[in-house]
């Protein structure tokens, strides 16, 4: 394993970029990340957005972090905004020569006295990272062991041996910061452990196959995880977010690493008692430490399925990655009508330029178009009557402004002249009001004018 940050935020401000500032510079926002002709921004994750198999804890909104609500996570379109973005050529560069898929593993090396627990990781689609959030990189042949390797690192067994590195090298667990030569001396199982036969579990059966299932539920809930469902081998659609079944699902990984790292009932009751902010929460919320219970209920029930053969059941019904608890499919025909917005939109922009239209940025005019797909028809009805119009002296201009004290867009036709005619807003005028009427009724905003500039092609 190696591991990679990408960029730190206390050092590496020029190149990141807020919201507004790429809204300003003409970037469109699809999801979290921002294109612009063949370019994009990608998000900036950092360590206080992601908890255990969540990659949607926390989002910036108004310019404030907060958590996500439950309504937020039980939408799998829902992606979180950052503070920051970066250029997609940025994390290219930093990857270098590394072979990564499109989704990486991440985990958040920060601890602190109040949090629950020392150590987190999660899946994330395609981002940036700051240093507070690194990625762990492994080999391309060992990617199929990632999720095991998730599960494994998010477990109560190894949280335990991470703290127990700190203890042994004097690290205070408040305010520390885990080292990467630390990760690399702790207990991680090795990939060929998941590929032996599930000991609590049909013989026939490997232990991969047992945690697969668990860790694609608790992580494919929105749909930019969609790569690595689709590399586990999984191509149905993104599982809802149920609280309950979460639950139950790490409680029944937690148990397994119990079993596989060899610890006895007692050992697993002694480590789940260090745990005391987990404890104390519980007990204040349930009366109990629920967590505790649960996990040695489970831890029981698996033991005694290794003694007699008889396989372990779930507590879970439906049982884990189930299709019955999976959102419906997407709906493929809304698919087909987007692309074929885009398609429209690139005929409207090929027919300005066969008409002779100067159109400086046309994936941003396609854009605009597909948000607003009732003006198409009704644009490319315009441009080639006002080419014959309008354009006889003049030059044409097909583009998207920006007006910053509003936040909105419109699509501009501008007319523009070498030599400005006193006739010309009257000309205009004339044209909108004869062949313009279609704006009263279609949503967006198409406007015919003039800047007063010069003709692009009569530019010094």
């Amino acid at each position: 394993m190696s591991f990679l940050g990408m960029a730190d935020i206390a050092k590496d401000v020029p190149p990141f970029r807020t919201q507004k500032q790429l809204v300003v510079e003409g970037w469109n926002l699809k999801g979290n990340v921002f294109h612009r002709d063949d370019h994009a921004y990608l998000p900036l994750y950092e360590g206080n957005f992601v908890r255990h198999f969540d990659h949607r804890f926390a989002t910036v909104d108004a310019g404030r972090r907060r958590d996500c609500t439950l309504q937020e996570k039980l939408d799998a379109d829902f992606t979180i905004l950052p503070r920051y973005w970066v250029p997609d050529a940025l994390v290219a560069e930093k990857l270098g020569s590394r072979w990564l898929p499109r989704w990486c593993l991440s985990f958040r090396p920060a601890t602190n006295r109040t949090n629950e627990r020392t150590f987190l990781a999660c899946l994330l689609p395609r981002v940036g990272v700051g240093d507070n959030l690194p990625l762990l990189l492994t080999a391309k042949e060992h990617v199929g062991a990632v999720p095991f390797l998730l599960a494994n690192l998010n477990s109560f067994a190894f949280d335990y041996a991470v703290r127990l590195r700190l203890c042994r090298t004097k690290t205070k667990v408040s305010g520390s910061r885990l080292k990467h030569v630390t990760i690399g001396q702790l207990p991680i199982m090795p990939p060929t452990t998941y590929e032996q036969s599930c000991p609590w579990a049909s013989n026939q059966r490997a232990i991969k196959a047992w945690i697969l299932p668990r860790v694609l539920e608790l992580t494919y809930t929105a749909w930019d995880l969609e790569p690595f469902a689709r590399d586990c081998g999984y191509d149905g659609p993104t599982f809802r977010w149920d609280e309950a079944r979460r639950f139950l699902l790490r409680c029944e990984l937690d148990a397994a690493f119990f079993l596989l790292y060899g610890l006895t009932y007692d050992d697993a009751t002694a480590i789940l008692n260090t745990f005391s902010v987990v404890r104390r929460k519980e007990k204040d919320c349930f009366g109990e430490y629920r967590t505790q219970r649960v996990i040695l209920e489970i831890y029981k029930a698996m033991a005694e399925a290794q003694r007699t053969g008889q396989p372990y059941q779930t507590l879970l019904n439906p049982p884990p990655a189930d299709p019955r608890v999976a959102h419906p499919p997407r709906d493929k025909t809304s698919d087909m009508v987007i692309k074929k917005a885009g398609e429209v939109a690139k005929s409207v922009t090929a027919l300005a330029t066969k008409t002779g239209i100067h159109v400086p940025r046309p994936q941003e005019v396609e854009t605009y178009l597909q948000a607003f797909p009732d003006l198409c028809p009704h644009v490319a009805k315009v441009l080639p009557l006002a080419k014959a119009e309008l354009g006889h002296s003049a030059e044409l201009t097909l583009d998207v402004f920006y007006d910053r004290d509003s936040d909105d867009r419109y699509l501009n036709l501008l007319v523009r002249q070498e030599h400005y005619s006193p006739r010309l807003m009257t000309r205009i005028k004339d044209f909108r009001a004869k062949k313009c009427e279609f704006l009263t009724s279609t949503e967006g905003w198409f406007h015919i004018t003039t800047d007063f500039q010069k003709p692009h092609n009569k530019k010094t």
